[in-house]
């Protein structure tokens, strides 16, 4: 499987750009095509856990944050094929 991934080396518009195409990429594999989307990426603030005590914040997270990101996949597949049996494989449209 090949990843295609735009590459940024400078701190110009230019880079700037190809940055932001780095939270896409493509894998190519041979029957498939997958997609992703890296929408955001931040760090959380460990106040909003819910039943998260002080000594687990403590000891998991010691800046009291962690990253989190929200990721979008797509991943596309051959028509329908048959197989040895004659059954339908459905792979997609």
């Amino acid at each position: 499987m090949q990843c295609k991934q735009p590459q940024a080396s400078a701190e110009t518009p230019e880079a700037q750009k190809a940055q932001s195409a780095q939270s896409a990429a493509i894998y190519q594999g041979e029957n498939f095509t997958l997609y992703t989307l890296n929408e955001s990426s931040r760090n959380g603030n460990a106040s909003i856990l819910v039943g998260a005590s002080e000594e687990m914040i403590k000891e998991t997270m010691p800046d009291g944050s962690y990253p989190m990101a929200t990721n979008c996949f797509l991943l596309v597949l051959p028509p329908s094929q048959e197989n040895a049996n004659g059954t339908k494989i459905l792979y997609g449209n």
